[in-house]
């Protein structure tokens, strides 16, 4: 059925027969390419780049200073985790009543409280106001723990 749907084809040549995943590798390809042009398309967003403006000035003006490309990054990330305006500025408020001026601060904070309404909606939360760890210093922390398991059984 793979080969029916072309995602598998067999070579015969040299008298051997040889099995290929060319085709499911293009299709993988050509449809990764095509989401990554809709994520830029949506990144690009007219509603997205007004958003993201807006919550610039409110920053700005809040912190007196300009925002640093890295922190720019960081507000358009949360505007695509799904926070809500109203929540990115009363995080900033918050921050600021603590006295702490740095997007850091703010991102903890709502953390936080996403994760305080994950637990409170469903018991359980997937955010963590703590774990900010890069991609391989998880991998590494998963492996040890996974080879841990295996030993156990």
């Amino acid at each position: 059925s793979l080969v029916k749907r072309g995602f598998l084809v067999y070579d015969t040549t040299d008298g051997g027969m040889k099995t290929s995943l060319d085709p499911l590798k293009n299709l993988v390809y050509r449809e990764f390419q095509k989401s990554m042009e809709v994520e830029q398309s949506n990144l690009m967003s007219k509603d997205r780049s007004d958003r993201l403006g807006a919550l610039s000035k409110f920053y700005e003006d809040h912190l007196e200073r300009s925002l640093t490309p890295l922190e720019s990054q960081t507000m358009g990330d949360w505007l695509e985790a799904g926070y809500s305006d109203e929540a990115v500025k009363d995080a900033l408020l918050d921050a600021l009543h603590e006295k702490k001026k740095s997007v850091r601060a703010v991102d903890k904070i709502l953390k936080a409280k996403r994760h305080e309404d994950d637990i409170a909606k469903e018991g359980v939360s997937g955010v963590s106001p703590t774990w900010d760890k890069d991609i391989q210093e998880t991998i590494e922390i998963a492996k040890k723990m996974w080879n841990n398991d295996d030993r156990k059984k």
